[in-house]
């Protein structure tokens, strides 16, 4: 609600003011009033701006507005993980192909393995996030059931702390784009010249969920598994990978969703694209996760 006001201010003052209206757009977009958020987002010029106009004719069922604005995109090779969801959403919504400058099939880009739960995991890992959740505040997530979600980048929070994890995981991205290097999807093609990892906690307790999302500000996103509780039937608080964004029941077939057993120590890698939701569980014990985004430098 700030924001709005901040940005209704700053454009009142320079009524030509594009980043304003822009960011505008974008968070009258985060209240689902998708209609004043066209209205800004429409006269803006940038990437951006296209990017989250998108969004709108997509969730205002205006099929030609979508082609055309996708149409924009494509021809300036505009690639971002919001466009990549969008595309996979749209294709199903209406029925027709379009090309995805993001990538065209983001569930074969998932990469898994399982780190060794020994003591350069407690160092890296266990011990820093042990004394992070002690020192760092939560913040609110609509999307999180019967958990918390910590609050900035850890690995700027903490730069000393989380020294050697961010390291390991650094190495674990490298890997990723060099097992793909072949590929011809745009997010590999075009993978950022400079990045970042953005890292938070998230820690739920029994009964504990999270609904589909992406990270839009993502490239590539990631997911290392701290404190798993052993499932009773092999599948609660198991991770759901996903072209759509519902949720639905885990199916091994299922050529539109992958479902990961996620277990401690298993990293997993996937396109910022690419929907994830978790499977709500039951036990005594909390499942704890260090959830990751690779940003690429503004």
């Amino acid at each position: 609600t700030e924001a709005i006001t901040s940005y209704n201010k700053a454009i009142e003052i320079q009524p030509d003011y594009a980043v304003a209206k822009t960011n505008l757009g974008v968070v009258l977009q985060l209240t689902g009033n998708y209609s004043g958020s066209k209205k800004y987002l429409t006269s803006g010029n940038s990437d951006k701006a296209r990017s989250f106009l998108l969004r709108c004719l997509y969730y205002q069922n205006d099929e030609a507005g979508f082609h055309n604005t996708l149409k924009e995109l494509t021809s300036s090779d505009t690639c971002n993980a919001l466009i990549g969801s969008l595309v996979s959403l749209a294709e199903s919504k209406f029925d027709n192909k379009y090309y995805n400058t993001f990538c065209q099939k983001p569930l074969e880009y998932i990469l898994t393995c399982s780190m060794p739960y020994d003591d350069v995991f407690k160092r890296a890992f266990i011990q820093p996030t042990n004394l992070a959740l002690e020192r760092t505040s939560s913040r609110e997530q609509k999307l999180l059931t019967n958990g918390e979600q910590t609050a900035g980048n850890l690995f700027t929070k903490f730069p000393s702390l989380f020294d050697e994890a961010q390291k390991i995981l650094a190495e674990w991205v490298n890997y990723y784009v060099e097992y793909f290097r072949d590929s011809n999807e745009g997010f590999i093609r075009n993978w950022p010249k400079k990045w970042s990892i953005n890292a938070w906690l998230v820690n739920m307790q029994s009964g504990g969920q999270l609904d589909p999302h992406i990270h839009e500000q993502g490239w590539l996103s990631g997911s290392l598994y701290l404190s798993i509780p052993s499932a009773i039937d092999n599948v609660s608080g198991n991770l759901v990978l996903s072209l759509t964004d519902k949720r639905t029941e885990p199916d091994r077939k299922a050529a539109d969703a992958k479902m990961i057993e996620v277990s401690n120590g298993l990293l997993c890698l996937f396109p910022s694209s690419l929907y994830h939701y978790t499977l709500p569980f039951q036990h005594k014990k909390n499942r704890l996760v260090l959830a990751f985004d690779v940003v690429p430098f503004q």
